[in-house]
């Protein structure tokens, strides 16, 4: 049985900041709806040269913040979290790694120890490359936070993974089954909502392990 909803398409098209600070404004107090929207504003001027894969109807790449703000809406939308450090560490997750400009002492400074060890323990570095899982294994030991996190942005690249190409799916699919799974059930109960819908999401993807699918 499904104990979740997620966005239609329609849905998706008109989101927009106004809508996410009315889902924070929800559950959030006053000041820390100032903080999410700080990160909200943050993560969007430092992803605005990246985009993704994944394409929109016209065939453009989609804006790399998509993917971000996706991930924060699942972790309110499907996973009932109502966490404001969660949300801001979803929205900031990928910065560590990918934008030049942002560093641990930013994200403390503005956001408090938590959200930074939340972002550090879902962020791959040249030293945690080779054995990332067992690294946010072992950082999830103090804060399953990091777990969640890491189910809500593999569900949402899974999500939008069809229009890659095929040995890029497989790839990502066989990651998902071999490694993140075992590791994310390792941390969070089957029971989990995060885990539920990780499983149900995976499971519609199992028919690309097979070699013949193109």
């Amino acid at each position: 049985m499904c104990y979740w909803s997620r966005m239609t398409t329609t849905e998706e098209t008109k989101e927009n900041k106004k809508m996410f600070c009315k889902r924070v404004r929800s559950f959030a107090s006053p000041s820390d709806v100032v903080r999410v929207k700080l990160a909200y504003m943050l993560a969007k001027h430092l992803h605005r040269s990246q985009t993704r894969k994944e394409k929109d109807d016209e065939g453009n790449n989609i804006r790399y913040f998509e993917h971000v703000r996706r991930v924060a809406i699942i972790l309110m939308d499907e996973f009932h979290v109502v966490d404001p450090d969660l949300v801001i560490a979803a929205l900031l997750h990928d910065t560590l790694e990918d934008c030049a400009d942002m560093s641990e002492e930013i994200i403390e400074h503005c956001f408090g120890k938590r959200v930074c060890f939340l972002v550090k323990g879902v962020t791959k570095t040249k030293h945690n490359k080779k054995n990332y899982y067992g690294f946010l294994k072992n950082m999830a030991k103090d804060d399953n936070g990091i777990a969640v996190i890491k189910a809500a942005d593999r569900i949402d690249n899974l999500r939008t993974i069809k229009g890659c190409e095929i040995e890029f799916i497989r790839k990502q699919v066989k990651e998902t089954f071999e490694v993140v799974m075992p590791t994310l059930h390792s941390i969070l109960s089957a029971e989990s909502t995060a885990y539920q819908v990780l499983d149900f999401e995976s499971d519609g993807l199992k028919h690309y392990l097979n070699d013949n699918v193109e």
